[in-house]
């Protein structure tokens, strides 16, 4: 399970690459593994991705994951980079 964690701050992120853990919402449990998985099933593509049966979330109002928002899997913080993740500490 990958847990996904919003930025309040995300479009700052692309000038400054920080991510301060403070401005991390936690949105969602996702039933995977993979990052990029994870990823595609927080976009509202076609619908709103709260919607998928492979996440778990009690938001119903939410926005796509993001360059800046943040993947927590197996204990290692993940940030979401303009294409593809780098890990980072918090």
């Amino acid at each position: 399970m990958i847990e996904v964690y919003h930025n309040s701050n995300f479009l700052n992120f692309i000038s400054n690459k920080t991510v301060l853990k403070e401005n991390l919402n936690k949105v969602a449990n996702v039933h995977t593994s993979n990052l990029e998985k994870a990823f595609v099933l927080t976009q509202n593509i076609d619908t709103n991705w709260t919607n998928s049966s492979e996440v778990e979330t009690e938001l119903t109002k939410v926005r796509s994951t993001s360059a800046g928002d943040v993947l927590l899997k197996n204990g290692i913080y993940y940030c979401v980079d303009l294409v593809g993740f780098f890990e980072i500490d918090l």
